[in-house]
């Protein structure tokens, strides 16, 4: 019974990832990508996934942070780097030599992820943000996270699409001009 709710907490984690997508507003893209962030952290840390849950609290107040950019005193260069070095200092705190290399998986992944919401450039918000997707995949699956896998997927999919239909179509229609 408790496992069956540790994961519905997951999928509703999912869902507000989902709902997120489709606002038309900025307030509610922040609002529900929060709910979302919050559902996942008390999942992986019910789960027994510190790292995922420490590293997705990470990852609200690095959105957060970058959602105010051309803000003072949130337009600072030294923002991405604080975000950075606390999302290193995260991955640190909460390395388990039990699970080894894996439990550091969420770290770098984020690490790879953070700096993405600082681009203008949206190829490379798609790049980067595709590139921690693996990371995260195996660390889902070693925690067993059957919701984050399925969210995993769906983002990964979903850049797979964009990057065909707005990086690499174009360039390939560029080509044959």
């Amino acid at each position: 019974m408790f496992n069956i709710i540790v994961q519905t907490l997951g999928y509703i984690g999912v869902l507000c990832f989902i709902i997120s997508y489709a606002q038309k507003s900025r307030k509610n893209i922040i609002l529900f990508s929060f709910l979302a962030r919050a559902f996942f952290v008390t999942h992986y840390i019910l789960l027994g996934g510190y790292a995922g849950g420490i590293q997705n609290a990470g990852g609200g107040v690095a959105a957060a942070v970058s959602s105010l950019r051309g803000k003072k005193p949130y337009d600072s260069p030294i923002m991405p780097v604080f975000i950075l070095v606390l999302t290193a200092v995260c991955g640190i705190i909460t390395y388990d030599k039990g699970v080894g290399v894996v439990s550091a998986l969420p770290a770098v992944a984020m690490l790879i992820q953070n700096p993405a919401l600082w681009l203008k450039n949206q190829r490379n918000i798609r790049l980067l943000t595709f590139a921690g997707i693996p990371l995260w995949f195996v660390y889902n699956f070693v925690t067993g996270s059957v919701p984050a896998m399925i969210c995993d997927c769906l983002s990964g999919g979903s850049l797979i699409i964009a990057m065909v239909r707005y990086d690499i179509l174009p360039w390939v229609r560029a080509k044959k001009s």
